[in-house]
């Protein structure tokens, strides 16, 4: 180093690197990093909640997911659960929640319920927690399956189908012969009118292609025949194999009856596989179907999947969609595009806008384009949304609107936490008139997602927030978890 150059020294401790920048003009300010979210802010938000039974449940939820990242305060809060009278289910849920993190320690709370209850669901689900802890599956294995021989007396239809398979899936990772012997045990009517959902199935064979691909076919088969009503589950089949199983795929996709749903699969089946020329084959055969049903929405459709699979097709179909299109047909086209191309789709919604396009029913589609933008582009969500005026005042519509500026402030708060609080003020706004009802979970998953991201921005204001909130019990829960979710992320 030359002798006549500075040679600069930071005494004392340095957080962090140290950068020389020469000579200075002008004023320096620091800013200090914001202060995080502290699990002692969950813990008073779940103080305030009068209810003692969603008092503990809030408590349940605190305790596991601070156990993940800090054992030494997740026991803390255990002691907490246990001091506030829970009841068996409250403790089977934090085993089932600690078991991969804390195995021995979920392992000693569900033995004192498999020891002594005779509730037979309990018992199930402490099987289920000591099963997860993978410390003792030969004893495991057994309760849970005895578990779902009397889940089998169930007579409500839906219960035991979504018992049977939580028994199964959860055996799937240990033991798949035996989860697949729970399979064959539901009836083929159970099979036939069960809800089917393409991640679940792509899960399930996540854990285990055997059993993955017997859960398919069980369900296949109670659709195998049957009206177009069975047409949703089939695609949504189709779509859960259509990566893992080309014959699977096919031959379910062959059994659609409906040309727009079929169409509707094949498109999505294209973003299933890596092999381009697979999802080429794919896009001509819904291409062929679409030009013969010569609707726009179902056009629209085959130019969104080909976007990137053939750009030129996509040009030649949008021309198609738009010329002469309505406003609602604009809209259709639009949820199509927003998350492939969302510039043109930003520009479809303007268009649709110019049309006087006002009544309620276009509400649904302008906000699903709204949505498919926040979950990548939240500036460009949020001028969606402002676009809008159309005005709803119903309780689905107005956790609809929070959700989405939820979604949209997380986004912004990465590099605008002023601009992000702003939006996150206008969904608790949304929030706090809806009532108790039908769609209260709904509403208590946003509070939830609500407060996670404003802890993280700032745990002042969610605690005033919660304030605000004082008898409003489940929301006040959802937010306890919600900023001990901040927390989580911000030590992982």
């Amino acid at each position: 180093m030359p002798e006549d150059r500075a040679h600069n020294t930071v005494p004392g401790t340095v957080h962090g690197p140290v950068t020389q920048i020469g000579t200075v003009h002008g004023d320096v300010h620091i800013h200090s990093a914001p202060v995080g979210p502290s699990v002692d802010v969950a813990l008073r938000i779940a103080s305030s909640i009068t209810e003692p039974k969603v008092r503990t449940e809030a408590l349940v939820q605190i305790a596991a997911t601070v156990f993940e990242t800090d054992p030494e305060r997740g026991e803390q809060v255990i002691g907490l659960v246990l001091g506030s009278a829970p009841t068996g289910w409250d403790i089977t849920s934090l085993a089932c929640s600690i078991a991969h993190c804390a195995p021995e320690r979920a392992a000693l709370l569900v033995e004192p319920i498999l020891a002594g209850t005779d509730d037979v669901g309990l018992r199930g689900s402490a099987a289920v927690a000591l099963l997860r802890t993978r410390t003792a599956p030969d004893r495991a294995i057994p309760l849970v399956r005895v578990a779902a021989v009397n889940s089998l007396s169930e007579p409500d239809r839906v219960f035991r189908l979504v018992w049977l398979r939580r028994f199964a899936d959860e055996i799937a990772a240990v033991d798949a012969p035996n989860a697949i012997g729970i399979l064959q045990d539901i009836s083929p009517d159970d099979w036939a009118h069960g809800h089917v959902s393409s991640e679940w199935i792509k899960r399930a064979i996540t854990v285990s292609r055997d059993y993955g691909f017997a859960l398919f076919d069980h369900y296949f088969r109670g659709r195998r025949t049957g009206d177009d009503s069975q047409d949703l589950s089939r695609k949504s089949l189709a779509i859960a194999v259509a990566g893992t199983d080309l014959y699977r795929a096919e031959a379910v996709t062959a059994r659609i009856h409906s040309g727009s749903i079929r169409v509707d699969a094949l498109c999505e089946m294209t973003k299933e596989v890596a092999d381009r020329e697979q999802a080429e084959f794919w896009l001509q055969d819904a291409t062929e179907i679409a030009k013969r049903l010569n609707t726009r929405k179902v056009l629209g459709v085959v130019a969104a999947a080909a976007v990137k699979l053939d750009p030129a097709l996509s040009r030649q179909l949008t021309q198609q969609v738009t010329d002469g299109a309505s406003a609602m047909d604009l809209l259709f086209f639009a949820d199509s595009l927003a998350a492939v191309d969302p510039a043109q789709a930003e520009q479809i919604v303007v268009r649709s806008l110019a049309m006087n396009q006002s009544h309620t029913a276009a509400w649904f589609r302008f906000m699903r384009v709204a949505k498919a933008f926040a979950e990548f582009d939240p500036a460009r969500a949020l001028r969606t949304l402002n676009l809008i005026e159309i005005h709803r005042d119903e309780d689905h519509a107005r956790i609809e609107t929070a959700e989405i500026l939820v979604k949209i402030a997380t986004g912004m708060a990465v590099w605008d936490a002023g601009d992000a609080k702003a939006v996150l003020n206008r969904a608790q706004q949304e929030l706090r008139l809806v009532a108790s009802g039908p769609y209260s979970d709904d509403a208590n998953a946003v509070w939830r997602d609500l407060a996670e991201t404003l802890a993280r921005i700032d745990p002042n204001v969610v605690r005033h927030l919660a304030g605000q909130l004082s008898g409003q019990d489940h929301a006040l829960k959802a937010m306890a978890a919600g900023v001990v979710r901040a927390c989580a992320s911000r030590t992982a």
